[in-house]
């Protein structure tokens, strides 16, 4: 066990047909034994494989970068207060998951990623929010939790993940269906436009295509994202760009889009 002083990382397996564990008092799933779980293209357990090891060597940092998004999505004018009912979709390894349930929301958090999910179950946080982890596929997610009923549904950096037509309109019809009638709110937050030339050498993305990462990765432009939005029946309440730039180094900068929005 490594204690970083905001997060708990030990390995947590639970064999399939297990009884379902406590996590902070709420029942979770065990590890999903279920055939139609299989390996697909937006799985990224080495990702988050990575990441853990990234958060080892530097738990500061990315405490920082938590604490950013967390504070993104709710320093829009019409986020939805606690107490009231969250869904993160592809909330990885819970940290901003936990983080919401520290603030007074009531959390699930679902995850694809095996890595990530057997992560999430395993982190602790000074008290005991009241928050639930499955695991799943977010595009799926009317089978796991019931929809319209999500006062506010969040996907950090998860858009970007989907690559193809289909999966990318799965994920909004998921998206739509999850919120509450009338007053649902979703945020998003997505990598947006080219990056800089080093970094599109290194994921080599595509220009035509906009897909980069051995195709786990696409990179819209706003405008494009906005379209896809509006044609899939969710409009944007507010919307922000943030850039990344670094001026001893173009080649490395980066933008992403944050959006405040609703279902039409």
């Amino acid at each position: 066990m490594e204690i970083f002083g905001f997060i708990t990382l030990r390995p947590c397996l639970i064999p399939a047909g297990a009884a379902s564990p406590e996590v902070y008092g709420v029942r979770v799933s065990p590890s999903f034994p279920l055939p139609e779980i299989m390996e697909k293209y937006y799985n990224h357990d080495v990702w988050h494989q990575n990441k853990l090891e990234a958060i080892k060597k530097n738990p500061f940092k990315y405490r920082m970068e938590q604490q950013f998004f967390v504070t993104d999505a709710l320093s829009f004018h019409g986020s939805p207060e606690p107490p009231c009912k969250v869904l993160d979709l592809g909330c990885g390894i819970g940290d901003i998951s936990v983080a919401l349930a520290e603030l007074g929301y009531a959390v699930t958090g679902i995850e694809y990623s095996e890595v990530a999910y057997n992560e999430s179950r395993d982190i602790t946080w000074a008290g005991t929010p009241k928050i639930t982890f499955l695991r799943g596929d977010v595009l799926d997610a009317g089978t796991l939790v019931p929809p319209g009923q999500w006062d506010f549904v969040t996907a950090f950096n998860l858009l970007h993940c989907f690559v193809t037509d289909d999966d990318r309109k799965k994920f909004y019809a998921a998206l739509r269906a999850m919120l509450k009638p009338g007053t649902g709110r979703f945020y998003l937050s997505t990598m947006c436009g080219m990056p800089g030339a080093q970094i599109v050498s290194r994921s080599k993305i595509d220009p035509a295509t906009r897909i980069g990462s051995n195709g786990r990765r696409l990179h819209l432009e706003a405008k494009a994202i906005f379209a896809e939005l509006a044609a899939n029946g969710l409009g944007v309440e507010e919307s922000r760009l943030h850039s990344y730039n670094s001026a001893a180094n173009p080649g490395i900068d980066t933008r992403d889009l944050s959006i405040l929005g609703f279902a039409k």
